[in-house]
């Protein structure tokens, strides 16, 4: 599954770690010296996946991904691209189960009203065009679900495997990581502005 192709070309630098899969590769890049990291870190996202379909690279900030270890193991990160790649396939699936058939009502919708209803035609593509965006929003609502479901899940398949005492403690070291990141981060603001 492509996951942020465009980033995927732009991450470069200092690779801290690859794992091989069957399947595919796991390539840890080094957000801390990367062009890329106040767009990220700056803003609390220590780890960004991306993918060109094949291989994936993880921008990752080196004390976060050193305090999280555990969660970056094999095991797990074969977790989350069992999840990836599910949900690549789900949302291929669910876009065409709507796309096509909105596509098949709105060209019939069409020939029918220029044939039948030649003077209303405006006001038919106007509602199929009202149509097309419900469903869009329906079709948006049940991938949105779907995924949040997925998400859960292989949360919960991780959480089955490290063990709910390491799971919960690595969730206890990531939110201390969090506050120490951006705690430090406003001292360093305030000691620039008394500057």
């Amino acid at each position: 599954m492509k996951l942020n192709p465009k980033l995927f070309k732009q991450i470069s630098g200092e690779l801290i770690e690859t794992q091989t899969f069957e399947n595919t590769s796991v390539e840890f890049y080094s957000l801390n010296k990367s062009h890329l990291y106040d767009r990220y870190a700056t803003r609390g996202r220590f780890v960004v996946w991306t993918s060109d379909g094949k291989i994936y690279r993880v921008l990752v900030e080196e004390g976060y991904f050193d305090l999280m270890k555990t969660f970056y193991q094999k095991s797990v990160n074969q977790i989350w691209i069992d999840f990836l790649e599910y949900v690549g396939r789900s949302n291929r699936r669910i876009n065409q189960m709507f796309l096509i058939p909105m596509m098949l009502l709105y060209v019939i919708a069409a020939v029918i009203s220029s044939i039948y209803f030649p003077n209303q035609l405006m006001e038919f593509l106007i509602a199929m065009i009202v149509v097309v965006f419900i469903g869009n929003f329906i079709q948006n609502k049940v991938v949105r679900n779907h995924i949040t479901k997925a998400n859960i899940d292989t949360q919960q398949k991780i959480k089955d495997y490290l063990g709910e005492e390491t799971f919960n403690e690595i969730i206890t070291k990531q939110q201390a990581y969090y506050n120490n990141f951006f705690d430090e981060k406003e001292k360093v603001s305030q000691g620039e502005e008394k500057q």
